[in-house]
């Protein structure tokens, strides 16, 4: 199960409509029997690299905290700030966490 997060310019708060996207994936996987959730923050290239590297990683912590409430085990829960993204997408784009879920079937 993956699910990408986008977020608002120079902040860890999400993108209108990206918390209903972020309840819909989460009903998806309750119940299940969770091995590990990977959770990698990013951020555009505006900017300094050490600021965006620090917003990177807020931004995932703020996803991480969303799962706990959510009732996820911590010890699950992997988090990581990448950075600057700079892959020709449009800038918008790269504020975005990614999250990957395996579950056991």
């Amino acid at each position: 199960y993956q699910l990408t997060l986008y977020f608002q310019f120079d902040s860890d708060e999400l993108e209108l409509g990206e918390n209903d996207k972020f309840i819909a994936f989460v009903g998806q996987i309750a119940g299940k029997e969770l091995m590990r959730v990977e959770i990698n923050g990013f951020a555009d290239d505006i900017g300094e690299e050490s600021y965006n590297l620090g917003l990177s990683e807020k931004r995932a912590k703020r996803i991480a905290l969303l799962l706990l409430d959510k009732g996820f085990p911590i010890n699950r829960i992997a988090m990581k700030g990448n950075g600057e993204l700079r892959d020709g997408s449009e800038k918008s784009k790269n504020r975005k966490v990614e999250i990957k879920v395996n579950i056991l079937e």
